[in-house]
């Protein structure tokens, strides 16, 4: 699969805004974020619904669309933040490890007590 982050904006990009959403409904589906693409997804149903009864203008419809648009990229944001310090603390750990190995090697050390490092 492609980089879901350039997926996404792709899709939000492209102004397909309900496949941007089922694809956060998917990519989050065990995360607390997941609320989140909920309740934008209801906005965006909410605003559909609104246009098809003639209850707001099209003025609002693009006001509220765009607001929609920015939550859903603002999040796409927070995730791609996530995933780098996610790469980022593994990278750190496995260096941390990898120090630790040699220095027990070196050392002669069975085992090194890390404290809050491992």
């Amino acid at each position: 699969m492609k980089d879901p982050i350039h997926e996404l904006r792709n899709l939000i990009a492209r102004n397909e805004i309900a496949l941007a959403l089922k694809f956060l409904q998917n990519l989050l589906h065990n995360s607390p974020k997941l609320d989140e693409v909920i309740l934008q997804s209801a906005r965006f149903q909410s605003i559909r619904e609104q246009i098809r009864s003639g209850k707001i203008s099209h003025e609002d419809a693009m006001v509220g669309e765009s607001q929609i648009r920015s939550g859903i990229l603002e999040l796409v944001r927070v995730i791609d933040e996530s995933l780098e310090n996610a790469v980022f603390k593994e990278e750190i750990s496995k260096a941390v490890n990898t120090t630790v190995q040699n220095a027990e090697k070196i050392y002669n050390i069975e085992k090194l007590d890390l404290g809050n490092f491992s």
